[in-house]
């Protein structure tokens, strides 16, 4: 790595061997996690020296914080994969998804991926309606 310079992005080293068990193992296909933000960063620089004396080092610039983090945290369920949010939602009856009041609404692109993924595994029929492989899955949480 230290031949390669400067200039290679940040890596992220997982194992993958078959000891794992699959989900692990699954994880090197996940995009990379954010960075901190700056809520995190003040939160965090706050707890040093509360409880006793003590200093905190940021580990990044101050032109990376002014201009590269987000001000705070953008919720899971923008994030992740809703495949299996979407399954348990619908195991409860809901059916309309782009009625429900999602607290922090994802977006529609990755509920369209999740609805097409859940189609793929046979768990929703051609109304989008759960099937009974699909309730089967959601009873396995």
């Amino acid at each position: 790595m230290k031949a390669l310079g400067s200039n290679v992005p940040e890596l992220i080293v997982l194992p993958v061997y078959s000891a794992l068990p699959s989900e692990m193992q699954s994880k090197i296909f996940d995009p990379a996690p954010p960075g901190a933000q700056k809520a995190q960063a003040r939160q965090r620089s706050g707890r040093a020296g509360s409880t006793g004396p003590g200093k905190c080092y940021w580990l990044f610039t101050e032109a990376a914080y002014r201009n590269e983090m987000l001000p705070t945290l953008i919720p899971d369920i923008q994030l992740q994969n809703l495949a299996h949010t979407i399954l348990m939602v619908k195991a409860m009856g809901i059916n309309n998804l782009l009625n429900f009041d999602f607290m922090d609404p994802p977006p529609q692109q990755t509920m369209a991926t999740a609805l097409k993924n859940l189609y793929a595994l046979s768990a929703l029929d051609d109304e989008g309606l759960l099937t009974q492989l699909g309730q089967k899955m959601a009873d396995c949480k």
